[in-house]
């Protein structure tokens, strides 16, 4: 049974994670913070329905207003209804989207990660339906009543102006979920079904056996390992997945004495559960991966995305472009023509400017305040057209929002390591086609017109990761390791090799080290210290990931995107997920 933390005499409306790692409850009275074990209401006000914004406040309805309340402001609430396009309609929901995105149900408006307001698309009967669920492919996802039935609607991501009606199993549906493989997943007093989206356009929904499949759900969460977790009317709390046989997989996170109404899991994978009667809490499981990494509220926008790096400039991350297999409803292949900017105040990703034309693993770096674009792949003609490898630079001046052409390459490279190391941004390797990795290495100053070939590397590579450290540049691919010290223009033929590397690892340095992350089919991390010449084992990451990200921001460690195989579902998984690594770790 999981420990009763606090009592109260009706359930909480939802549970959110407040400023400072505080637990805000909303009743339907008011909010509550919880401090050292006891509920303080911080404002006493009516409640249909709260979620904490990006920006730290929760906004509330309540009789058709949407309220802004920032609990470190004391009690004092601000009608932003006329924002929102109010006012509120249907039972006031409100609801917090992948992007920081604030959306209120029957609101003609949203707010945006940067604090502007945006139209929302209607549906065909003129009202605008409430985004309850965002997938992996980058579709939004509502629910409908509709009589004694209840509609399905997708936007999708590329048909963005005008919902559509899905087929949906008949009953009542008060729940609607999207996990981190994409799968949707849809419950209420019948129990609970799922469905891909990602391979069939017409849905063959599933429902799954077990526990879940003898009981009425009563709240829908997303677990700590961002798969499903629902309470039963039992009181018993599930994390579902099912297989690509079918198979239901079912995993018992806790239990408390009646039916929750309310489900949060928090930053430290500790599940919190409101009843009718009180406050229960079941701590992370051992050995969770939540010990050495905390996932970000905001995700990638667009879904997922991989053949991405990351480089960060004055308190953001900065990626761009990259591939996705499966975007859109019906999903289809993408290549992003996206710069993303991550801010880690808030933990959320948003798109700051279009590159020129679509573009995959192109390698990114910052030189005199401005950030490169280098090679990689491009659409140059139609949208889904044979990509062109390119020798061409983009630069973007975060100050002045401008593009630039920079000085193209002097070899057309797909899959170049970039990296900035002693006033030059340096382009190893990489290929010239699918089959033919490149050995040389060109490099360019601030101010220069033209790339200068370097030192050719050992051996050709392509596809893996690299970082500069203390004038040494480092690649990590399935070809080896390599190093080069820019000082003498020397690659280190006897740099000592860490073992097999799997396809595309993510790396960094960070704290002295060389941190090389994950590759095909490895969840592992290794980290090399130049001055001992010795590897040693870090963390282990949140999931097995390769053709991601990975860079140091502000002395913290962030890893963003790329793909993994899932052995469930016998299928590639392109994530949009961002992780940061706690501090302090070091193995």
């Amino acid at each position: 049974m999981m420990e009763r933390i606090a009592g109260f005499s009706t359930a909480p409306i939802a549970i959110m994670a407040g400023g400072d790692r505080q637990l805000v409850l909303a009743f339907s009275d008011g909010l509550a913070i919880l401090r050292e074990g006891n509920l303080e209401y911080a404002t006493r006000t009516r409640i249909d329905g709260a979620a904490e914004g990006p920006d730290r406040a929760i906004y509330l309805t309540r009789a058709g207003q949407v309220l802004r309340f920032d609990p470190a402001q004391g009690d004092r609430r601000e009608d932003v209804t006329a924002d929102f396009g109010g006012p509120v309609g249907g039972d006031g929901h409100v609801v917090r989207g992948p992007c920081g995105e604030i959306f209120v149900e029957g609101c003609s408006r949203y707010r945006r990660l940067n604090g502007t307001y945006d139209a929302l698309p209607v549906a065909a009967d003129g009202t605008t339906p409430l985004p309850l669920a965002t997938d992996t492919f980058g579709n939004r996802w509502s629910l409908r009543p509709d009589g004694a039935e209840t509609r399905l609607l997708v936007l999708p991501a590329n048909a963005p102006d005008l919902w559509q009606d899905v087929p949906v199993p008949g009953g009542r549906w008060a729940h609607l979920l999207a996990d981190c493989d994409g799968f949707l997943w849809i419950g209420g007093p019948a129990g609970v079904h799922c469905w891909w989206p990602r391979d069939d356009y017409e849905p063959e929904w599933q429902a799954p056996g077990g526990v879940a499949a003898e009981s009425a759900l009563t709240a829908l969460t997303l677990s700590a390992d961002d798969r499903v977790l629902l309470a039963t009317d039992s009181g018993v709390l599930l994390e579902l997945d099912i297989d690509a046989a079918g198979k239901t997989i079912e995993r018992r996170r806790g239990e408390v004495p009646d039916a929750a109404r309310s489900l949060h899991v928090d930053a430290s994978a500790t599940i919190w559960a409101g009843t009718d009667d009180g406050l229960y809490r079941q701590p992370p499981l051992e050995g969770s991966w939540h010990v050495d990494w905390e996932a970000q509220p905001g995700r990638l926008p667009g879904g997922g995305n991989h053949d991405i790096f990351s480089v960060p400039w004055q308190g953001r991350l900065y990626t761009a472009g990259g591939l996705t297999r499966y975007w859109g409803f019906p999903t289809r292949q993408r290549i992003f023509d996206d710069l993303f900017a991550f801010d880690p105040t808030r933990g959320c990703w948003e798109v700051i400017s279009t590159l020129s034309f679509p573009r995959r693993y192109n390698g990114i770096a910052e030189l005199d305040g401005r950030i490169w674009i280098v090679g990689g792949e491009g659409e140059l003609g139609e949208r889904g057209g044979e990509p062109t490898t390119l020798d061409v630079v983009d630069i973007y001046d975060p100050a002045t929002d401008t593009w630039t052409p920079g000085p193209t390459l002097n070899q057309v490279r797909t899959d170049p390591f970039v990296m900035t190391s002693g006033g030059r941004i340096w382009a190893v390797g990489g290929a010239c086609d699918p089959s033919t990795k490149l050995i040389s290495v060109e490099s360019i100053g601030a101010g220069e017109t033209a790339w200068r070939f370097e030192p050719d590397l050992p051996q050709p590579t392509r596809q893996g990761g690299c970082c500069a450290l203390d004038g040494w540049l480092y690649v990590a691919s399935i070809d080896g390791f390599f190093a080069f010290d820019t000082a003498t223009g020397r690659w280190d033929e006897e740099v000592p090799q860490p073992g097999e590397i799997g396809q595309a690892p993510l790396v960094t340095a960070y704290q002295g080290e060389v941190w090389m992350m994950g590759g095909f089919h490895y969840g592992n991390t290794r980290c090399y210290h130049p001055k001992t010449r010795v590897w040693r084992a870090g963390a282990k990451l949140p999931t097995e990931q390769s053709w991601g990200a990975a860079a140091v921001l502000d002395g913290q460690l962030y890893i963003t995107g790329g793909a993994h195989r899932s052995q469930i579902h016998d299928a590639v998984i392109y994530d949009d997920r961002t992780w940061r690594l706690r501090q302090g770790v070091k193995a």
